[in-house]
């Protein structure tokens, strides 16, 4: 204890000194932060004075750690890491009191069927209800973590933690423009026609994509080009200018019924978008996430 008496390092100056071991680039972290070039150098310099050894060698084209900043940074991050489990458990503590809860969910939900939702939730429960929309595996991390009352999304999770329950399925349609010369189709089964046809498409490891694409190798579905893009709202938009066609989750499209598109049935019914909500195993789902869980669903199924 004698040795941290005198030293008074704040949060600030660690996540100063991390910034710039990341950048290696005083002028590039000095932007990220906020905060002068001159003023930068104080936070370091002060840091090295209280632990009274020197942390980085400058150049003017180069910043390293020493051999004792290279000791001294898995410390630094760790520190900074607890300080921010601290203030998220402080955070998840004041939500439970409150009555509130914390969720995450899926791109493709959160773009379309969550606002809703949460709309009337929020004024039935009058209580909060915070939101991460993320990539599947960052909010699943959360509800493990128990940073996350719950995760919404297609991968059913019964392992390392964590435990699902089905909530909904949705069939997959293919659309495309509103003048897409439809006749020229001459039977269900004709499917020639996407040969030269721009499929536009979501990342290959979005969740609805990978079912898609599972379906395409399926059936042997004859895709020539393809476009990709990151949002569903765009891919609609690009097929709405008759850009190309696309295959999604039919429940979505009421939510774009303005956009100048039409549906065409798959000619074999293809495997549904299964939906679940995820909680850690042995904490109860309470009672207003259990609501949500509901109205989210009802939400979905709806036409």
């Amino acid at each position: 204890m004698e040795n941290l008496a005198n030293v008074r390092m704040s949060v600030r100056q660690l996540q100063a000194l991390l910034v710039v071991v990341e950048t290696k680039s005083f002028t590039r972290a000095a932007q990220i932060l906020h905060v002068t070039q001159a003023g930068l150098s104080a936070m370091i310099k002060e840091l090295e004075t209280q632990l009274e050894c020197r942390l980085l060698e400058r150049s003017p084209r180069s910043v390293k750690l020493t051999m004792a900043g290279s000791n001294f940074i898995p410390y630094a991050r760790q520190a900074l890491n607890s300080l921010d489990q601290g203030i998220m458990e402080l955070r998840a503590l004041d939500r439970r009191l409150s009555g509130g809860i914390r969720i995450g969910v899926s791109t493709l939900v959160a773009e379309t069927a969550l606002p809703k939702t949460v709309q009337g939730f929020t004024a039935q429960y009058n209580c909060s209800c915070d939101i991460v929309d993320a990539e599947l595996g960052e909010i699943y991390d959360l509800v493990r973590e128990g940073h996350l009352d719950a995760a919404y999304g297609m991968q059913s999770h019964a392992a390392d933690g964590l435990q699902s329950e089905w909530m909904f399925a949705s069939e997959i349609e293919l659309i495309c423009p509103e003048n897409f010369p439809i006749e020229r189709i001459e039977s269900a089964q004709d499917w020639r026609f996407l040969h030269t046809t721009p499929l536009l498409a979501l990342p290959k490891s979005h969740e609805t994509q990978r079912l898609v694409d599972n379906y395409i190798l399926e059936q042997e579905l004859p895709v020539g080009s393809r476009m990709e893009f990151r949002h569903f709202a765009t891919v609609m938009s690009f097929v709405g200018s008759g850009a190309g066609v696309s295959f999604v989750p039919s429940f979505i499209l009421k939510y774009y019924s303005h956009a100048p598109i039409k549906t065409i049935k798959l000619p074999s019914h293809p495997a549904a978008m299964q939906y679940y909500r995820t909680t850690k195993v042995g904490q109860a789902v309470s009672d207003k996430v259990a609501a949500l869980t509901a109205m989210l669903a009802a939400e979905c199924r709806s036409r």
